[in-house]
């Protein structure tokens, strides 16, 4: 895209298909050759607008890669999105949910590395008091990740 031409969106339009096509593909002289493949747009957010601009899907994607974690769909509608790798467990809390509370707790007491992201990190901080898990503040967070 450019201010000339501002729908023309080369890596959407050609790239991304032909890797879809290439995936897709059953012939075996291509089977080497396909891989997962995750399309990603940008665009530009103002710190002082984070809180009501930065959708769920985005600030998932940005704490994913945060964590350096694969990057995973978002599950939209969800209360909380919880992801474990073998180093780490990434939980991102959209709003609070009781059910969330005690998966929580479940993993703080295996004593693993959860490290939990919320709008309002004091509803669910006070849940989880005694157990070995951090809870941070998204807006901050992101700010202070991406603040030039």
């Amino acid at each position: 895209a450019s201010a000339d031409e501002p729908a023309k969106n080369i890596c959407r339009d050609v790239t991304a298909e032909r890797v879809r096509r290439l995936n897709a593909s059953t012939d075996k002289k291509f089977e080497n050759l396909s891989a997962e493949f995750a399309y990603l747009t940008m665009r530009q957010i103002a710190f002082e607008d984070l809180n009501l601009e930065l959708q769920s899907h985005e600030a998932w994607a940005a704490l994913e890669a945060m964590h350096d974690l694969p990057l995973t769909l978002y599950a939209e509608g969800q209360p909380f999105q919880l992801r474990e790798s073998d180093a780490l467990i990434l939980v991102y809390v959209d709003r609070f949910d009781e059910a969330l509370v005690g998966k929580l707790r479940a993993l703080g007491e295996a004593r693993r590395n959860v490290f939990v992201y919320a709008w309002a990190p004091g509803q669910i901080a006070p849940e989880l008091t005694g157990l070995d898990i951090e809870v941070r503040p998204v807006r901050e967070t992101l700010v202070k990740r991406f603040q030039q």
